[in-house]
């Protein structure tokens, strides 16, 4: 019932001819009041805006009967703001919006003639007064001179406090996958795992906003942050850019020695033969004020090898010729961009991206033969259609679709029917790759949103409603060439895992509706209650049938408060229910095309000698009818003052609990436990390393072929998490 709730929900807003307010940070919000110097409020003032963000020209609206004035749907970017009335000299001051801002501007007006202006010196205000969310924003000059060693766009990320660099984790979250990576306002993240999927070029990004405290019911699929990536626009002028890197061996440094070298034969140094990556794009108007660009092209070649690779061969292996002596990528990435004025209120944009990935010699190490490497194949397509009407001073009209198809490839260098080999004792991989891997992606997502400004019950109102409509396919293939993982000691194989495989085929289906409130009960004090409903349907293509459900709901409430009623002090706080995004490994250990995987003692020429031993079965899971998905409880309270223009001080306190995490737990299994000393760091007893503490050890007495898994949320599963963060923001002008 709910199900169908939703869908009823999300067809009359993807239909609707009414207002509505813009999606995701792909907009922002400027609003004020206009007083005289008394401080009395000016009805009938025109307020006007300028920009080269703003295709169209100028935009212009009128004060209401208390002064206010409202321009939603605003692009980010540097604008002029004005205001003219009889009697009264102009007023003008330069203001900044960022990407998900509302910003207060207040104009104050002077008697005298309208040739006189009175210029307001300094920078808008930096700190958003009316949100109970601390997002972090990253503008275009920190994308375009702050140098980060991440080439891909999502990368920048990493520079938001919060997020860890080694895994992406954001405040105590569970990594990568926790987040939600947004390209233009819609998510384009692995629906397998949630981790990023599109790569995009860091030149092609105008600004990223990175929100996890305090985000509102806007913001879904994640427990750690989520980030949204703006692309480039076009303007009414043209711009440009063409970038380019080069290194070789002579303009890389080294930290190994020639005493190093001289000591240690087998070793060698890193090599970069070239690292070659170059840019070129272009930007302005097809048509002054209607049509707008944006386009780019990339090519990035960089061929390198890890200290020690390609290794010579231990003792019992041969030089096989087969694979390549270095690590070489090759990835060319384009980029188009429109943006179309439609009539005197909307505007239609979006883009295309194309890309195709490809390393030789990926896993290179001074461990691995050249042939144990493999190749890599990744194209992918990404796409964005957005339509956004302005219907009046509080009311806009947006909707969004987007989407990515790509295929993600490791092929063999040896062949699919040639083991790979891995000699514990040398430690050394060969022969050919042990497995290979195949993952076949296909994403779509359409987005709604609706909302009315309001005024005159109990203060004014932001009633934002919006949909969201997903759904991905995901295609995933592993196994071992040959069917075996061949184990040696010395060159002599003598044991091998035995697995066929496996082929994983499942579609999430995902249908999101929210409802947020910002209300203003005074000129200082904002409310933002705010709920979320995700409803996810997880269905496994070989059984035919829908294998995981849930419902989340995700409450939110919180407040901002103006402290000193000049914009530029804000206590906020808030509250909230977080639930990670549509994922099919959640569930994607019911697929019966799981293989079980055997171990077995093998002769020199890989024969299994005996009966092979099941190590791990391969369809014995099931899912708890009852299963809920993982989710995170925040609360956060924090105070950021804006000490002078450009220039901010803030303290955020983070509280954050997360639990009903997903796994497969065993339900009946027999096992003993026995106690042995600790071996010490290394593993083995005996090397003079051993502490005095015991570990207890469990051995199977269970046939693993009965093994039965319950897939479930854990019971006492949880991660706690509590921070203090200070910022200091200096904005770059």
């Amino acid at each position: 019932m709910r199900m169908k709730l939703l869908a009823l929900v999300a067809a009359a807003l993807l239909l609707s001819p009414f207002p509505a307010v813009a999606q995701i940070g792909q907009t922002e919000t400027l609003a004020g009041t206009v007083t005289d110097a008394t401080g009395a409020v000016l009805p009938g003032v025109t307020v006007t805006v300028t920009s080269p963000a703003l295709i169209g020209g100028t935009r212009s609206t009128t004060t209401d009967a208390g002064g206010s004035y409202r321009f939603p749907a605003l692009a980010p970017g540097r604008y002029v703001v004005s205001s003219e009335l009889a009697s009264f000299k102009k007023w003008e001051q330069e203001v900044r919006l960022e990407l998900g801002q509302t910003i207060t501007v207040d104009p104050k007006m002077e008697v005298g003639g309208r040739a006189e202006t009175v210029t307001v010196r300094g920078e808008s205000p930096t700190v958003d007064v009316k949100s109970s969310a601390a997002q972090k924003n990253l503008t275009t000059e920190v994308m375009e001179y702050i140098p980060f060693t991440n080439r891909f766009g999502p990368g920048a990320m990493l520079l938001a406090p919060g997020v860890n660099p080694n895994n992406y984790s954001a405040y105590g979250s569970g990594g990568s996958s926790s987040n939600a990576y947004m390209i233009d306002g819609v998510d384009v993240s692995d629906p397998e795992g949630g981790t990023i999927w599109v790569f995009a070029n860091h030149n092609w990004i105008q600004e990223v906003q990175v929100i996890g405290l305090g985000a509102n019911a806007e913001y879904g699929g994640f427990t750690g942050v989520a980030s949204n990536s703006l692309f480039r626009s076009g303007s009414n002028s043209f711009k440009g850019l063409f970038e380019t890197l080069y290194e070789n061996d002579k303009l890389t440094g080294g930290n190994i020695t020639k005493e190093l070298l001289a000591a240690n034969p087998e070793l060698t140094s890193a090599t970069t033969d070239y690292i070659t990556d170059s840019t070129a794009q272009i930007g302005g108007p097809i048509k002054r004020d209607k049509l707008w660009f944006f386009a780019s092209v990339q090519y990035n070649r960089p061929k390198t090898a890890p200290a020690g690779y390609p290794p010579t061969p231990p003792p019992g292996y041969a030089n096989t010729g087969i694979g390549p002596t270095a690590r070489l990528e090759v990835s060319p990435r384009f980029l188009f961009k429109p943006t179309l004025k439609v009539g005197e209120k909307g505007q239609l944009t979006g883009f295309l991206e194309a890309d195709k990935y490809t390393v030789d010699g990926r896993g290179a190490s001074n461990r691995a033969a050249t042939e144990s490497t493999v190749h890599q194949d990744s194209p992918e397509v990404t796409w964005n259609g957005n339509y956004t009407r302005v219907l009046s001073g509080s009311s806009v009209f947006d909707v969004k679709y987007s989407g990515f198809w790509g295929y993600y490839y490791l092929s063999p260098y040896n062949g699919d029917n040639t083991p790979g080999w891995y000699d514990v004792d040398e430690d050394f991989y060969a022969v050919n790759s042990y497995y290979f891997y195949k993952a076949d992606r296909l994403r779509h997502q359409a987005n709604a949103s609706l909302t009315k400004f309001a005024s005159g019950f109990a203060g004014e109102h932001n009633l934002k409603f919006g949909v969201e409509i997903e759904r991905s396919y995901v295609k995933s293939e592993l196994g071992y060439n040959g069917g075996m993982y061949v184990f040696a000691s010395y060159g002599e194989p003598y044991y091998a895992y035995l697995w066929d495989g496996y082929l994983k085929d499942n579609v999430n289906n995902r249908l999101s509706a929210f409802a947020q409130d910002s209300w203003s009960v005074g000129p200082r004090l904002t409310i933002n209650p705010g709920l979320r409903i995700d409803v996810h349907r997880g269905r496994n293509l070989h059984l035919d049938e829908t294998v995981f459900k849930t419902n989340p709901i995700s409450p939110r409430i919180g407040f901002a408060f103006d402290l000193t009623g000049d914009s530029r002090t804000v206590l906020r706080a808030h509250y909230g229910w977080y639930h990670d995004g549509a994922k099919s490994s959640y569930y994607d250990l019911l697929d019966p095309q799981i293989a079980p995987v055997f171990g077995a003692d093998i002769d020199s020429n890989l024969n299994v000698i005996g009966t092979p031993s099941l190590l791990r079965p391969g369809t014995n899971r099931t899912i708890d009818e009852n299963i809920k998905h993982p989710r995170m409880k925040q609360t956060i309270l924090g105070l950021e003052r804006e000490l002078f223009a450009g220039v901010s001080l803030g303290a955020t306190g983070i509280w954050r609990d997360s639990d009903q995490f997903i796994d497969d737990v065993l339900q009946n299994g027999n096992y003993a436990a026995t106690v042995v000393a600790d071996p010490g760091p290394d593993g083995r007893a005996g090397t003079g390393d051993e502490t005095a503490n015991t570990i207890t050890a469990y051995r199977r007495l269970s046939d693993a072929r009965t093994h039965q898994f319950l897939i479930t949320n854990p019971e006492g599963a949880q991660r706690e998490y509590k921070g203090l963060e200070l910022s200091a923001i200096k904005r770059m002008t």
